[in-house]
């Protein structure tokens, strides 16, 4: 089973074209200091680094030290470790004073604080300054596909897993996930204004990316299942299916079968507004 942060360095490679068009589109001024709240190994605080002019820093905010450590490795390697600064930290507490940043970045993080995100809302709300923008990427409660003629995958066996995760957030969270309108209207509520949803399409990575993109997906149930979460929903046969799939000693596992090509179908939705 790949480390967490092994799982957060497959997401930066799968959604590194996304990434890159949400920097070019958020259009940062001179000398701006951006936040990328729950950065985890990085890879959009890189991107962001590399378009600031001037004085300007981003500044990747995670609670987990490892996470940490690998963002400031990645950054040295590529030459950014003097625009790229890491603070161990919780978005519900954030160690800034008021009105620190132009831009927030907050990338599926706020949902994990449901049914209640106040607090974590409020605090990206002080530590933005007045015309500050604030730029949170949810899926609006969408679900994402793929296909392939090369895989030899159950068709089913996506809609069973969503399904499954639908499930668990709605007894985690106490509601279904949330909307489109539910985000613009707590953005609107939280103060900010002219709040807009963003949409950018996915251009695909190489084969491999796109290989161990499933194959973690598929690996998260499985290795959720055994913490407990998803233990009682997980039916027989799709946790064999599931094992057999990510197995990497077998042909069947995703990882080795023979594929040519893999159609996606991922939106990736942000809702942005600006603080008065």
């Amino acid at each position: 089973m790949p480390s967490d942060i092994n799982r957060l360095i497959i997401f930066d490679r799968f959604f590194d074209t996304v990434h890159r068009q949400i920097v070019n589109a958020l259009k940062t001024p001179k000398g701006a200091q951006v936040l990328d709240v729950g950065s985890g190994a990085g890879g959009f605080a890189r991107h962001m680094a590399r378009k600031l002019k001037g004085k300007g820093r981003a500044t990747a905010l995670d609670i987990a030290h490892e996470n940490l450590l690998k963002a400031r490795e990645l950054a040295g390697l590529e030459k950014l470790g003097d625009r790229v600064l890491s603070v161990l930290g919780d978005v519900e507490a954030l160690p800034f004073p008021d009105n620190r940043f132009d831009l927030i970045w907050c990338s599926r993080v706020v949902h994990h604080h449901l049914p209640e995100p106040r607090a974590a809302l409020a605090e990206l709300y002080r530590v933005l300054r007045p015309g500050g923008r604030l730029a949170i990427r949810e899926d609006g409660g969408r679900r994402w596909r793929f296909s392939s003629k090369g895989l030899a995958i159950d068709e089913d066996l996506q809609t069973r897993l969503h399904d499954l995760y639908d499930r668990w957030f709605e007894e985690e969270h106490g509601r279904e996930r949330p909307d489109d309108a539910w985000w613009i209207g707590t953005l609107e509520k939280m103060g900010l204004k002219s709040v807009e949803q963003l949409q950018f399409p996915l251009k695909t990575p190489d084969m491999e990316v796109q290989l161990r993109y499933i194959d973690d997906w598929f690996r998260s149930f499985l290795s959720r299942d055994a913490s407990g979460g998803y233990r009682a929903k997980l039916g027989p046969t799709d946790r064999w299916a599931l094992e057999r799939l990510t197995d990497p000693e077998l042909e069947c596992g995703v990882l080795n079968q023979t594929v040519r090509g893999i159609s996606f179908e991922i939106e990736t939705i942000v809702y942005i507004g600006a603080k008065p």
